[in-house]
Formats: C-alpha cells, structure tokens, sequence
C-alpha cells in the first residue's frame, strides 16, 4: 500500500512553484500606441520608435459585447490566444461569453461582421508581444500590434527568418510609428543588427517566462460603469 505516503520535497515544491505562478501573476508596463504615439505609462518614447529585442510574440483575438471604451478597463467577452494562425486558435475557457468552440467556425471571426459596418471582423487580430530594450537595460514591456499592422509585422517576421535563419527573438529590431492617411498611424518595422551570440541563451531563457506570460487568461477586473471619463490606469 502506498496511497497514504508522503510526497517528496521535490514534487511538493513543483506542485507549490505550479501553483504560486498561476497566482501571481508579474507586472508589465503597457507600450501604448493611442493616437500613432508611443508611450510607456505617461512617457512618451523619443522619435516615437524604439530598438529592441522582441522576446516572444502571440496571436491574440478578442471580441467585446459591448462598445469598446478605452477609458474603462475590462476584459473582452470573449478571447482566444496563441502562437498559431487566428484560425487555428479556440476561445479561452475563461472567457465570459464563449461565442464557438472554434474561432474558425465562429460568426464573429467572419468578414463583414463588424457591427461598425464595412467588412471587418467583429472579433479583432492582434499580435501582443513583449519586448526588452536593445541594451537589456529594462524590463519587459507588453506591446500589442493593431490590426491595421499585421501585414508589416508578418512581412518583416517572414523577410527575418528568410534571411538570418532566426526568428525575431535573434535580432535587433526597431519599431517606429508613423502617420498613415488611410488608418491614423502604422507600425514599422526593420532589423537593426544581429544579437550577440553569447546573449541569445539567456534571451531564450527569457523567452520561455514571456511566452508562458503571453499565453496566460485575462485577470478578473471588477465590473464598472460604462460611462466612466477619462479614468487612467
């Protein structure tokens, strides 16, 4: 009989570390690109462009029941996240209001679904990412690429592997902002140098930690009133 002995050390402080890091949950400052400029909390980011290394990027669509206001923080009625295609993907668990079992088969992932009219989708794509400086002098910032830059980023992740063999995570990159007639403003994006290579085991060290970050369900926010003004976070 062996149902009634202890565990050992080791299993009980895997099954702890398990449980401590879906509890805590680590902060991020925000890379926000409201208006086509560049801030990280009340900061503006000189030259509204910044070198640096992307540690880890997902696929993440979300869809709000209600209007999306910036101004009240909460989470989306329904999400889905992760590093394959938005088809591939299926909604969080953890979502509100699940629309499908497969965002592929979903009505809101259909063009011409968009409530607003035209022919986008009701639920959005976008590429949340989180990066380091260049020099490593920092941590981490959560940086969510817009819908309307999706097709930069791919090219230039495509163009990346092309040519060095690596994916993003091994180079520089610069991410600059710039005015677009058509949609307010647009991401840019272009290769800066090669990483060292004694830097790139600890980047993948660093990268496996953000990624796991990336992946991670939306935290419960307390419900608030939709019309609340100009309130920061």
């Amino acid at each position: 009989m062996t149902e009634n002995l202890p565990v050992s050390w080791q299993e009980q402080m895997k099954a702890d570390a398990k449980a401590l890091i879906e509890t805590e949950r680590p902060s991020v400052a925000i890379m926000s690109l409201k208006s086509g400029v560049m801030t990280i909390g009340e900061e503006q980011v000189p030259g509204n462009e910044i070198d640096c290394i992307i540690l880890a990027s997902v696929t993440a669509m979300s869809w709000y029941k209600d209007r999306y206001d910036p101004n009240v923080k909460s989470n989306p009625s329904c999400y889905a996240i992760g590093e394959g295609k938005a088809e591939a993907l299926v909604p969080y668990a953890e979502s509100a209001e699940k629309q499908s079992e497969a965002c592929a088969t979903c009505e809101k992932f259909q063009w011409g679904s968009d409530p607003n009219g035209g022919r986008g989708k009701a639920c959005k794509e976008r590429r949340n990412m989180l990066i380091i400086p260049a020099d490593g002098s920092a941590d981490a910032v959560l940086l969510s690429i817009p819908p309307t830059s999706l097709k930069a980023w791919a090219n230039y992740a495509r163009e990346i592997v092309a040519t060095t063999g690596m994916t993003p995570v091994g180079v520089i990159t610069k991410i600059k902002v710039v005015p677009d007639p058509k949609n307010q403003f647009t991401v840019k994006f272009s290769k800066v140098d090669d990483v060292a290579p004694h830097l790139m085991e600890q980047l993948y060290s660093r990268r496996s930690a953000a990624l796991e970050q990336l992946l991670a369900p939306y935290p419960e926010v307390e419900e608030q009133p939709k019309d609340t003004k100009k309130r920061k976070f």
